[in-house]
């Protein structure tokens, strides 16, 4: 029986595994260009994203405070943030339809992702339609990741995590 349990979660990881392939093969097959925009940070320096973003990747999620998901999400998005050090990696959090305090939950989660105010237009550009929004854009300025609802947080890490490492050996 327990090699039969065994066998039967090695199946799911496998298939797991091939779902996140097809997903991050199928994003990159339909690249589209990322919207340009200019934020400011959490400290009203101005961050103009294909300026900032020339010759790197970027991870952009679209959250707010009042968001369950995001929450559960963020700590899953720090872990690559430090993963990713010293890379040629940028990862922003884009505050959208913010009710609360967003620079003191980043702080009290020691998150360390850019924080980026106002993005509400910015979402509306990229058709973010709920949070957390996440996708992952390369050095070129295409999109090659966005996270599809209902994707687990895990999932989400480890396709991001897959499109970065794929995109750093390019």
């Amino acid at each position: 029986m327990k090699t039969l349990k065994s066998m039967v979660k090695l199946t799911q990881q496998v298939v797991a595994a091939a779902a996140l392939a097809v997903m991050v093969s199928v994003s990159a097959q339909a690249a589209e260009i990322a919207p340009d925009w200019t934020l400011m940070d959490k400290n009203g320096k101005q961050v103009n994203f294909y300026q900032n973003s020339q010759d790197r990747i970027a991870v952009l999620m679209f959250w707010a405070t009042w968001c369950p998901y995001c929450r559960k999400l963020l700590p899953h998005l720090q872990t690559l943030v430090d993963e990713f050090k010293g890379q040629p990696v940028d990862f922003y959090a884009l505050n959208v339809w913010e009710e609360g305090d967003s620079v003191q939950y980043m702080q009290d989660g020691d998150f360390t992702l850019t924080l980026l105010m106002d993005a509400d237009d910015v979402a509306e550009a990229y058709d973010v339609k709920g949070t957390p929004g996440l996708m992952v854009v390369d050095d070129q300025h295409q999109i090659q990741y966005v996270r599809a609802s209902g994707i687990k947080d895990t999932e989400a890490e480890a396709a991001v995590r897959t499109t970065i490492n794929r995109l750093l050996q390019q």
